[in-house]
Protein backbone atom coordinates (compact mmCIF):
# COMPACT_ATOMS: atom_id res chain seq x y z
CA UNK A 1 0.00 0.00 0.00
CA UNK A 2 1.59 3.03 -0.90
CA UNK A 3 -0.23 6.82 -0.08
CA UNK A 4 -0.03 9.05 -2.84
CA UNK A 5 0.47 13.00 -2.65
CA UNK A 6 -3.59 13.63 -3.61
CA UNK A 7 -4.48 11.42 -0.88
CA UNK A 8 -5.10 8.07 -3.48
CA UNK A 9 -4.07 4.72 -2.38
CA UNK A 10 -1.99 2.56 -4.39
CA UNK A 11 -2.22 -1.64 -4.00
CA UNK A 12 -0.28 -3.69 -5.27
CA UNK A 13 -0.62 -7.52 -5.60
CA UNK A 14 2.76 -8.92 -3.81
CA UNK A 15 2.47 -12.00 -5.42
CA UNK A 16 2.50 -11.36 -9.08
CA UNK A 17 4.50 -7.58 -9.00
CA UNK A 18 4.60 -7.66 -12.70
CA UNK A 19 0.72 -6.44 -12.16
CA UNK A 20 0.08 -2.53 -12.40
CA UNK A 21 -0.93 -1.33 -9.05
CA UNK A 22 -4.86 -0.67 -8.30
CA UNK A 23 -5.00 2.87 -7.63
CA UNK A 24 -7.96 4.58 -5.37
CA UNK A 25 -9.10 7.98 -4.85
CA UNK A 26 -9.35 8.92 -0.91
CA UNK A 27 -12.80 8.86 -1.02
CA UNK A 28 -12.96 5.44 -2.58
CA UNK A 29 -10.16 4.47 0.21
CA UNK A 30 -12.27 6.19 3.08
CA UNK A 31 -15.21 4.19 2.01
CA UNK A 32 -13.49 1.16 2.07
CA UNK A 33 -11.62 1.70 5.52
CA UNK A 34 -14.85 2.76 6.66
CA UNK A 35 -16.79 -0.22 6.01
CA UNK A 36 -13.59 -2.93 6.93
CA UNK A 37 -14.05 -1.33 10.70
CA UNK A 38 -18.03 -2.14 10.22
CA UNK A 39 -17.34 -5.43 9.44
CA UNK A 40 -19.46 -4.63 6.46
CA UNK A 41 -17.92 -7.60 4.49
CA UNK A 42 -18.68 -10.37 6.87
CA UNK A 43 -16.51 -12.95 8.26
CA UNK A 44 -13.11 -13.66 7.00
CA UNK A 45 -12.80 -16.86 5.05
CA UNK A 46 -9.01 -17.49 5.99
CA UNK A 47 -5.99 -16.45 4.63
CA UNK A 48 -6.82 -14.95 1.02
CA UNK A 49 -9.63 -17.57 0.56
CA UNK A 50 -12.85 -16.46 -1.36
CA UNK A 51 -16.00 -18.34 -1.13
CA UNK A 52 -15.16 -21.93 -2.48
CA UNK A 53 -11.83 -21.85 -1.82
CA UNK A 54 -10.80 -19.08 -4.23
CA UNK A 55 -8.97 -16.37 -3.71
CA UNK A 56 -10.23 -13.44 -1.94
CA UNK A 57 -9.74 -10.64 0.03
CA UNK A 58 -8.02 -11.26 3.16
CA UNK A 59 -9.88 -9.52 5.29
CA UNK A 60 -7.19 -9.79 8.31
CA UNK A 61 -4.22 -8.23 6.47
CA UNK A 62 -6.19 -5.57 4.77
CA UNK A 63 -6.90 -4.80 8.87
CA UNK A 64 -3.27 -4.81 10.14
CA UNK A 65 -2.26 -2.03 7.27
CA UNK A 66 -3.25 0.34 10.11
CA UNK A 67 -5.72 1.87 8.15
Amino acid sequence: MTRIDDGSVALRDLKNQAAPAVVFNAQEWADFVRGVKANQFGPAQGPGQGPGGRPGLDVESTVRLKV
